[in-house]
């Protein structure tokens, strides 16, 4: 004899399958945020690695502007490596009701499956499952948001520094 789930059980089902295809999803944004701070923490090295060996032998026709510039540029690419690393930071996020972490909660369901309790029991556990999927997903949603936010304007940093970098440059070639 099959398991007879009540409509409340059968929909907490479904929505227990979407938090696991939105769990994939939020995962994968985590991923490609953390490739995203990567890159720019990448590109703001080798612009500072350029910017350090303009510094070291300033050209004597650098006007004071553009040693202005040159500084703010570098400052500005420190300041982006810093953002990327914050946005990399290793945080804690609530593990999502799969594998090991289910494993309580089957565990304490198993031994009290007596059939006048079946049914109720089978509720409570879908019940509990769409509420651990719930939090798991919205802390993740939460600290996404957070990283995104780091890695948001160190790429704004980024782009002013390299604007800083090509005006000081510009300059260079055309005096």
């Amino acid at each position: 004899m099959g398991i007879e789930y009540t409509v409340q059980d059968q929909v907490r089902l479904d929505a227990i399958q979407s938090f696991s295809d939105e769990y994939k999803d939020l995962y994968d944004t985590w991923k490609s945020l953390d490739g995203k701070a990567q890159a720019s923490a990448t590109i703001a090295g080798i612009f500072l690695a350029a910017a350090f060996a303009i510094a070291k032998d300033i050209p004597a026709a650098f006007l004071p502007f553009q040693r202005i510039l040159l500084a703010i540029s570098i400052g500005l690419l420190v300041v982006t490596v810093c953002f990327c690393l914050v946005g990399l930071l290793v945080r804690r996020i609530y593990a999502p009701p799969i594998g090991e972490n289910t494993k309580g909660l089957v565990e304490d369901l198993l031994p009290s499956l007596s059939p006048s309790k079946k049914g109720a029991r089978l509720s409570r556990f879908i019940k509990d499952r769409f509420d651990l999927w719930d939090v798991a997903n919205s802390d993740l949603k939460q600290k996404c948001s957070r990283k995104a936010i780091w890695v948001s304007i160190a790429q704004g940093t980024l782009l002013a520094a390299i604007a800083a970098a090509t005006a000081v440059t510009i300059i260079a070639v055309v005096n």
